[in-house]
């Protein structure tokens, strides 16, 4: 079978992949501006600005503050595991 450009096969076939490139860039594009949000929040979180990060807190007035912000999670356990492998 031979598709000419006006044939509606033709039009149906060029046109399936914009789409999927179409679902594909506003995948890329969620992903990233989850990230630059996620991005700016770890860092204006107060943890952030503290000079002995490592250090626990010395008051409990200091905890508070070092908590009252975004705080970095940990992965899950699934993704630990797949991580790992």
């Amino acid at each position: 079978m031979n598709l000419a450009a006006g044939d509606a096969g033709f039009m149906s076939k060029a046109a399936s992949p914009a789409p999927q490139i179409a679902r594909k860039l506003l995948a890329v594009w969620t992903d990233w501006a989850y990230a630059q949000h996620r991005l700016v929040e770890l860092s204006l979180s107060p943890e952030h600005y503290v000079f002995k990060r490592k250090a626990s807190p010395q008051t409990y007035a200091e905890f508070l503050y070092r908590t009252s912000g975004v705080l970095p999670h940990e992965p899950s356990a699934r993704e630990r595991a797949l991580a790992g492998r």
